[in-house]
């Protein structure tokens, strides 16, 4: 694993995190672990992130969400199995799929990510199927609104097109395709997640400072 945190700063052993454990039940947890990439994995660093209203549909519904559920195809059981922000079902979960991050540890087999790119990750992993819908990052895969998330890059690649599906570089003006654009929300969400973290449960978080706003390309 390549390692390379921000500022030098280690990695923490544990990280604070909002989680989603029941229907219209959250957790301000203090001393979730912060797992260790394995080789195809990578950890980003939370800079920022937004709080959609999609957020609270998936605190009202929980597992009858039609992204809660298992994944059927894309990605084998066993490669499933490898990947610990993979929480279908009923296990407890993080929110929010509109943040900023920057990677800070990659595994050893990683090829299209390297440490220090800041991104902004919002997908939904179309070519993960699930049972009525797809798999999607902060549903069945953990989201953001922790201090560092786990990402594997066999589920970032889309096999059809090769290409990074959650991942946009911050560098480039690739949020432009973007139907919201976190990089506008960035820009107004100077805390990290552990501040947001503070607020308990998640969705009450003020309106005022977790509005999306309309990347440029939908002003025009």
């Amino acid at each position: 694993m390549n390692v390379g945190a921000p500022n030098d700063r280690p990695i923490p052993a544990a990280q604070h995190a909002i989680q989603i454990v029941d229907a219209g039940r959250t957790v301000h947890n203090r001393e979730k672990p912060v797992p260790r990439p394995g080789p195809y994995q990578l950890l980003v660093k939370m800079e920022a992130c937004g709080i959609c209203f999609s957020d609270t549909k998936l605190l009202h519904a929980f597992t009858s969400h039609p992204r809660k559920s298992e994944v059927l195809e894309g990605l084998d059981a066993d490669v499933l199995a490898e990947i610990p922000s993979y929480v279908p079902g009923p296990l407890p979960t993080v929110p929010g799929h509109e943040p900023v991050g920057r990677i800070v540890a990659i595994g050893d087999r990683v090829r299209r990510h390297r440490l220090g790119e800041r991104c902004l990750i919002q997908t939904d992993y179309r070519h993960l199927p699930t049972a009525a819908a797809n798999a999607a990052f902060g549903y069945n895969f953990e989201g953001g609104l922790q201090e560092y998330v786990l990402l594997d890059e066999r589920m970032i690649i889309e096999p059809e097109t090769d290409e990074r599906s959650s991942f946009r570089s911050a560098r480039s003006r690739a949020h432009r395709r973007l139907p919201w654009s976190s990089r506008g929300l960035a820009s107004r969400l100077r805390t990290s997640v552990a501040s947001v973290a503070g607020r308990s449960p998640a969705v009450e978080c003020s309106s005022s400072r977790t509005r999306a706003t309309p990347s440029p390309a939908l002003r025009r």
